[in-house]
């Protein structure tokens, strides 16, 4: 079996060190959480989507300042 999965941008996520356990780990929740709303909201879209990009920035910039980990934004073949 096959599957071709499509080029597509992602984000990638770090959180530094000085961040705690606790506070990452909720970091990562509101995190799935924007995908899960992204999908609910674009009849089960997902990262594969062209502007999930485009569409998540916004609250994943909102989510940074507050658990202060750094992203890029990567191709992924």
């Amino acid at each position: 079996m096959k599957a071709r999965i499509p080029k597509h941008r992602e984000f990638i996520i770090s959180f530094p060190e000085s961040v705690s356990a606790e506070m990452e780990a909720e970091g990562w929740e509101k995190l799935q959480q924007i995908v899960e709303d992204y999908k609910k909201a674009h009849n089960g879209g997902s990262i594969y989507e062209p502007t999930f990009i485009e569409d998540c920035e916004p609250a994943v910039k909102e989510l940074q300042n507050t658990y202060k980990f750094e992203y890029t934004v990567e191709l992924v073949k």
